[in-house]
């Protein structure tokens, strides 16, 4: 098991020899710890001034691939999603929630097929709308 300061990410420019290692590092402009803690989704903004609550603890596996330097995070209803920071996916997993929100949820059962009326049941059963007062 790694030490979580073992691992980092430099944003910068970097010269890498024939190795494939590292040789040069230089104008660094961000220097990231590698986080692989499971994303605790707690409230996703929706832009109709509510927020969706889960009705229980919902989590999203976390992993961050040493080959291709990407995160993936493997989220609820069969969400799969790559971004170069910890922070880019966890932006993308909220949004993802958003829209499945709004494209499944909201819609009429009866212009959904039978795959998305599915997910629409499991979005309902999962999550409660909640208006904000912004």
């Amino acid at each position: 098991m790694t030490h979580p300061r073992d691992l980092i990410q430099v944003h910068g420019n970097i010269v890498f020899g024939e190795d494939g290692a590292p040789q040069s590092i230089s104008d660094v402009d961000e220097i990231l710890e590698i986080d692989e803690t499971p994303i605790d989704i707690d409230v996703v903004d929706l832009k109709n001034c509510a927020v969706l609550k889960p009705l229980t603890p919902l989590l999203s596996k976390v992993t961050f691939d040493r080959d291709t330097w990407l995160y993936q995070a493997d989220g609820p209803f069969d969400i799969l999603l790559f971004a170069q920071t910890r922070t880019e996916i966890e932006a993308q997993l909220y949004d993802e929630l958003e829209m499945l929100w709004s494209e499944y949820a909201k819609v009429d059962p009866s212009v959904l097929t039978q795959d998305a009326q599915q997910l629409r049941v499991d979005l309902l059963k999962v999550f409660e709308e909640v208006k904000n007062a912004k």
